[in-house]
């Protein structure tokens, strides 16, 4: 109906973490939310102290909406939460045949 979707990916193993495996599954949603479901805007969140995540959203066109200050509390500290969002032209714009 509204053809929008929020998308969530964790890469829980250490040893996975920074070899661009959440970059590739970010691409690969997003190919499949725009091409097969025909969706027109995809959201997402990260926790601020997640800068992998953060980046590899950036990397593949995701751009940032909105923050929610202090959100999340991890081991006795609050952490923002990201907001971001792309939509189907941008994402489009970014595809190279």
């Amino acid at each position: 109906m509204h053809q929008v979707a929020s998308l969530g990916v964790a890469i829980g193993a250490r040893e996975y973490w920074g070899k661009g495996y959440g970059t590739d599954a970010l691409q690969i949603i997003l190919g499949y939310a725009f091409r097969e479901l025909n969706l027109y805007r995809v959201g997402s969140t990260t926790i601020s102290y997640n800068i992998r995540s953060m980046k590899a959203h950036e990397k593949v066109g995701f751009r940032q909406q909105g923050i929610q200050r202090s959100f999340i509390k991890r081991e006795g500290k609050r952490f923002d939460l990201i907001q971001y969002g792309i939509l189907r032209p941008e994402w489009e714009a970014l595809q190279v045949e």
